[in-house]
Parts: structure tokens; C-alpha cells; sequence
């Protein structure tokens, strides 16, 4: 990853639930020119969705978070790229992972400071949750209750 919020470099990681071992996050940045890993085993439809979508002098980001993503990525700028390096530096921290201001901090419980997955996150509204633990929180940033 990254030692400095000032300097973008291209990741892919898989953030675990602490409950379960699943994935529960996926996180990618590709650089300008370069495909997202897996990239090969797309559909085609997918593959040519990305292509007409990307500016490929910008970078990318792909996420797939508890309750949501980007589906194949938003284009970013290079300051971003650096923010979500760093952000994503292992081993992860809630307070690191909490900077790249994701909706749902990949995951992570800001009290237990430890990611969960969908299932874990207790949340049969699929618009907030409860970890293990019983701490509440917004997975959807369009939802707050009442």
C-alpha cells in the first residue's frame, strides 16, 4: 500500500469479517492504463462496460462494501488514490480505514474497531445493522431511521 497519504499506489484487498473469515469488503484502485485485477475473467458485457466507462488517464476505484458498492468503479483522482492507499495500509485500523470516508468504513464496527461482514452486521433491513456486539449503525448512507 501506501506510507504517505501523498503517494498513490495501485491495491487490491479483500477485508475479512472478524466473526467469520469471509470477505466482506472488496477495495481496488487500478492506475491510469492498467486493468482492475480479475479483469480477464469479467464477461464480456462487463469487461466492455468498464472500457467505455473509464477514462484511462485517471485512476479507479472499485468497491464492494457491506451493503454496497460502485459496481465496475468510479474514476478518481490521483490525491484520492493516495487517501485510499493509505487508508488501506495492512494491518488495517478503524481509525486509518475510517479516512478514505466510506459510507460504511468497510465494514469495521467503530466501536469494536473490527470489520464484519453482511451476515454479521445483523441487518434485516439491509439499511442499518447491529454487530456481534449489539453496537448499531447506517450501512446506507441515503437511510436514518424515524
Amino acid at each position: 500500500m501506501a506510507d504517505a497519504a501523498d503517494s498513490p499506489v495501485a491495491f487490491v484487498i479483500a477485508v475479512e469479517c472478524f466473526e467469520c473469515g469471509k470477505d466482506a469488503v472488496h477495495a481496488e484502485t487500478v492506475a491510469p492504463g492498467a486493468l482492475p485485477v480479475g479483469f480477464g475473467s469479467w464477461s464480456q458485457s462487463d469487461r466492455d462496460v468498464f472500457i467505455r466507462n473509464r477514462s484511462p488517464q485517471r485512476w479507479r476505484f472499485i468497491y464492494e462494501g457491506v451493503e454496497a458498492g460502485n459496481g465496475h468503479g468510479d474514476d478518481i483522482k490521483e490525491s484520492e488514490a493516495a487517501l485510499l492507499a493509505h487508508a488501506f495500509t495492512v494491518p488495517l485500523t478503524y481509525p486509518r480505514v475510517h479516512t478514505a470516508g466510506l459510507d460504511d468504513d468497510a465494514g469495521f464496527c467503530p466501536t469494536c474497531a473490527v470489520p464484519y461482514c453482511f451476515d454479521h452486521w445483523n441487518s434485516p433491513g439491509r439499511a442499518d445493522g447491529t454487530c456481534p456486539r449489539g453496537h448499531w449503525r447506517s450501512l446506507d448512507p441515503h437511510w436514518s431511521p424515524g
